[in-house]
This record gives structure tokens, C-alpha cells and sequence, in this order.
């Protein structure tokens, strides 16, 4: 992998999930008191957070399994979803949405940089919308893509013993 590739892949993860841990901090002081379920989900985006940054240092750092956990953190921000049942949203640093909203049936296009997060359950009244974060999208093409070059797929028969025979992620051709 190029080098400047492999430090834009690592400094984005870094830089959106240290903006998702800032947004995160600034909304629990903003809270008078949380239940139960709300510390949940807010734990869980910090964790998701975390695992950006620790993917960004990773890839920067070039280990081993840089690309898998890099690919995880990008296939998190992909879909984005908002109904009255169920709404999950989660990206950082950037998004570049395509989206439908199939209650008013009308498409449209958004890009904001930063992070943001969010999930409701049972948001009575709210339209129904899809969207495919696609910067990110493509970034975990990419990925894809280097994953399956670092971990080609063979036969059972065929397969290393040895994960140490396993190329780094410096050896891997973009």
C-alpha cells in the first residue's frame, strides 16, 4: 500500500472518531439525567468511536489486521436508516449521503463532514428514509479490496499453518 494512502486511511478514523468522542462528551453533559438503555447506546457509539481510532492508529502503524478492523469501522457507516420503528445513523468523519425518503417520495443528496450518531427505537410519526453513506462506501470498497488481497482465499488443503506467513500491510499492491 502507498504510504499516503495508508496515513489518509488511518488519519480519517482517528480524526472522525476523536469529533465522535467530542460530540459524544458535549451531549452527556448536556443530559439532566440517563436511563439504563441511553447509557447503553451511548456506550455503544463510544466504543464504535474508539474502534475508528483504534483502527486509524493501526493502519498508521501498519499492523496486521489494520484492513479487517478498518473495513468493520467503514461498513458501520454505510447504511443509515430512519422509520418509526428503528433509526440508526452513525458516521465520522464524513458523509456523503444519497438518500430516499419513502413517506414523501423524494431523493436527495447530503454531505457533512464531522460525526454524528444516532438511534431511536419506536419514534412514532417519523418518516421512513434509507440512505448510503457513500464516502464511506467506498472507502470500504477499497478496503474489500485490500483485504482479499492480504487473505486471498485458498484451498483448505493449500492453507498456511503459519499466520506469520501472512503478508503485512506494507506488502500488500494497491
Amino acid at each position: 500500500m502507498k504510504p499516503w494512502l495508508r496515513r489518509t486511511l488511518g488519519l480519517l478514523p482517528i480524526v472522525g472518531g476523536g469529533a465522535g468522542l467530542a460530540v459524544l462528551t458535549t451531549v452527556i453533559a448536556g443530559q439532566q439525567s440517563l436511563n439504563v438503555l441511553g447509557a447503553a447506546i451511548l456506550l455503544t457509539f463510544a466504543l464504535l468511536y474508539s474502534v475508528g481510532i483504534v483502527a486509524g492508529l493501526w493502519m498508521l502503524e501498519g499492523h496486521r489486521h489494520a484492513v479487517a478492523l478498518n473495513l468493520v469501522f467503514w461498513a458501520l457507516q454505510v447504511p443509515q436508516l430512519i422509520s418509526p420503528v428503528v433509526t440508526y445513523v452513525f458516521w465520522a468523519p464524513a458523509n456523503l449521503g444519497v438518500w430516499w425518503n419513502m413517506t414523501t417520495s423524494q431523493t436527495g443528496f447530503a454531505y457533512q463532514v464531522g460525526s454524528t450518531f444516532r438511534f431511536d427505537v419506536l419514534n412514532l410519526g417519523s418518516n421512513v428514509a434509507i440512505a448510503l453513506n457513500v464516502f464511506a462506501l467506498v472507502c470500504m470498497f477499497y478496503l474489500c479490496v485490500l483485504y482479499c488481497r492480504q487473505y486471498p482465499a485458498v484451498e483448505p488443503d493449500e492453507a498456511a499453518e503459519d499466520v506469520s506467513a501472512l503478508p503485512s500491510i506494507d506488502q500488500i499492491s494497491t
